[in-house]
C-alpha cells in the first residue's frame, strides 16, 4: 500500500494499536469516578452481566456491570432508575466505544427523564 504525504519518521498505527493505547490512557487518567444519571436500554443477557446506558438531559454513556459485582447493589435496575455509579472509565477496543465499567451502584429512585416521559405519554394518550 502506498502512502502519500507521510514522512517515514511518523508512526502509522493500526486501528487495534490506536484503540489499545487510547484505552490505557483513559484507564490511567480516570482511576475511579462517581457518576449520577438515569438508566436506559438495560439488558441482562444469559452471561449474567448487565449492560445499559447512563444518561442525563444532554448526554449518555454505555455501561457494563459484570456478574461478580451484581450482589453489591442489592437491587435490579430497570429503565428509568436514577442511580449513582462508582466506575472505571475504559474503552471497548473492539468497537472503539468508551464506556464505564461499574464497580458499585446505588439506587436514587425514579429518574426525572422517566417521569417526564410517562407524563408526556399520559398526556398524548388523553388527547
Amino acid at each position: 500500500m502506498e502512502t502519500t504525504g507521510i514522512e517515514q519518521t511518523e508512526a502509522v498505527y493500526t486501528v487495534s494499536r490506536l484503540n489499545n493505547e487510547v484505552r490505557f490512557l483513559l484507564e490511567d487518567s480516570f482511576q475511579t469516578v462517581w457518576v449520577e444519571g438515569e438508566i436506559s436500554n438495560f439488558i441482562a443477557p444469559h452471561s449474567g452481566h448487565w449492560y445499559f446506558s447512563l444518561k442525563d438531559a444532554a448526554a449518555q454513556v454505555r455501561c457494563a456491570l459484570f456478574r461478580g459485582n451484581q450482589r453489591k447493589p442489592g437491587f435490579t435496575p430497570k429503565d428509568g432508575s436514577h442511580v449513582l455509579l462508582k466506575a472505571r472509565v475504559s474503552l471497548y477496543a473492539n468497537r472503539g466505544d468508551y464506556q464505564l465499567i461499574v464497580d458499585d451502584m446505588e439506587e436514587r429512585g425514579e429518574g426525572k427523564l422517566r417521569r417526564a416521559y410517562e407524563l408526556l405519554k399520559k398526556k398524548l394518550g388523553a388527547a
